[in-house]
């Protein structure tokens, strides 16, 4: 779904973001404190002074050659410019609603938050069932060769070795 705009005697178009406009994007967002019940003017807000590069990224001319052209660093900075001078606060609230709407960010968000907390509890079961199946093994049953330890020798009536045997073959 594309959607068009008449700003200051311009055509701009917002189509659904690509992960190239995403990453220029982000850092610009990433100090707005947002939840997916934000409405546009609370978006609009919290963006402040990069919101006229925020709209640069996200609308591109209509008679754009390419996408990744229309994102570099000298073009976004001049859009950017022109916005700030002609784009109406009514534009803006309109621009970032239809931004929500085109690009789904509620049903994102919804996907996003489901497959962690389906991570986390792959791992919570993962750790759970590890611990169980450890098994406390004593020094004296571990060997290095994976076979059983040695018998000990006997000490006692009938035993082939004898207590003082012992303590001379130790010394």
């Amino acid at each position: 779904m594309d959607k068009t705009y008449e700003i200051g005697g311009i055509t701009y178009r917002q189509r659904p973001i690509v992960l190239g406009q995403l990453s220029l994007l982000m850092p610009l967002v990433g100090n707005v404190s947002l939840d997916l019940t934000s409405t546009a003017a609370a978006i609009a807000s919290g963006l402040t002074s990069a919101l006229p590069r925020a709209l640069a990224i996200v609308l591109v001319e209509e008679d754009a050659v390419s996408l990744r052209e229309a994102m570099s660093p000298e073009i976004i900075t001049a859009r950017a410019d022109t916005l700030a001078w002609a784009i109406t606060p009514e534009q803006i609230i309109e621009v970032i609603e239809d931004f929500l709407s085109i690009n789904q960010v509620s049903s994102i968000g919804a996907k996003i938050a489901a497959a962690l907390a389906e991570a986390r509890s792959k791992m919570t079961a993962s750790n759970t069932s590890s611990t169980a199946s450890q098994v406390e093994t004593s020094p004296a049953e571990t060997s290095a060769s994976g076979e059983s330890p040695p018998a000990s020798p006997s000490i006692g009536p009938g035993s082939e070795t004898s207590a003082g045997e012992m303590s001379s073959a130790g010394s």
